[in-house]
């Protein structure tokens, strides 16, 4: 069964089709980067639509994202339906909640007033004109490579009715529970028990199982900022050039000793005498 992002997609794009917007398929796919029968699979529902071409697809189109994640009209914002261009209208604010304000921030989802005094930007690209945005400091490091220690991520906001339809594996998510802000990726959703299972990019932390009670808010993750570390980068190579050769090393050191392990049994085993007459 197709997912329900993926057949929001397929209503813009047959939208786009059936208004006179685009004169075929095919040229909605060239303008996408994507090939023609990439966008056929999409239609006939024999593949999903990717976070890269959804992206595009909002930027291009002028697409309401919220429409993709959510089925939220209209389809299209700004300019006449799915017209190319500039989108003049005015940008969502984006609000920050730094490091030293995530755990005011958390307190304040639980009370009847939350904070409102969060400081916030505006980014001016058309992708950031909808839906409730946010911006964190990353404060760990078990996304990296992916999202480094001291990064910034901007995300929408997810509603909470569409938790356990819209999470999707393999995606990375800011989840805000009853004690924390974390950044993980999806690795599974259970809907029946209620439960996403979280896993790091940094292989040192283990997977967690998150209950959905447990989780105040979801932030999908749009964009991230960071510092240049030409430093950092070379470090982060050397480490991981170091990192192989350990695991290459303990490869060996086991073969050897599953070998000697081997000899040492053929040595015990008991010694055939043929018996002459």
């Amino acid at each position: 069964m197709v997912h329900q992002i993926t057949s929001n997609f397929q209503n813009c794009i047959k939208h786009l089709k059936s208004s006179g917007k685009s004169s075929s398929y095919k040229q909605i796919a060239l303008k996408l980067d994507m090939h023609p029968q990439c966008m056929s699979d999409i239609l006939h529902s024999k593949r999903e639509v990717t976070l890269k071409i959804m992206n595009d697809f909002i930027n291009l189109y002028n697409c309401n994202p919220n429409y993709l994640h959510h089925g939220q009209e209209p389809m299209f914002l700004g300019m006449e339906d799915g017209d190319e261009g500039k989108n003049d209208s005015n940008y969502n604010p984006i609000l920050y909640i730094s490091g030293n304000a995530q755990s005011d921030y958390i307190t304040s989802l639980s009370e009847e007033n939350p904070l409102v005094e969060i400081p916030h930007f505006n980014i001016p690209d058309k992708v950031y004109n909808s839906g409730e945005l946010k911006c964190f400091d990353v404060l760990e490091d078990s996304m990296e490579p992916t999202v480094y220690s001291n990064d910034k991520v901007i995300c929408r906001k997810m509603d909470s009715s569409l938790w356990l339809h819209n999470i999707r594996p393999q995606f990375v998510y800011i989840f805000v529970t009853n004690n924390n802000v974390m950044i993980r990726r999806v690795q599974s959703v259970n809907k029946e028990a209620g439960i996403v299972t979280l896993v790091a990019d940094n292989e040192y932390y283990e997977p967690t199982s998150l209950p959905i009670d447990q989780i105040k808010e979801v932030n999908t993750l749009m964009t991230r900022i960071n510092h240049f570390r030409p430093v950092q980068n070379i470090e982060s190579i050397e480490q991981m050039k170091e990192l192989k050769m350990l695991k290459e090393t303990v490869r060996q050191q086991s073969q050897l000793i599953s070998q000697l392990n081997g000899s040492k049994i053929a040595s015990k085993q008991p010694v055939a005498f043929e018996i002459h007459e």
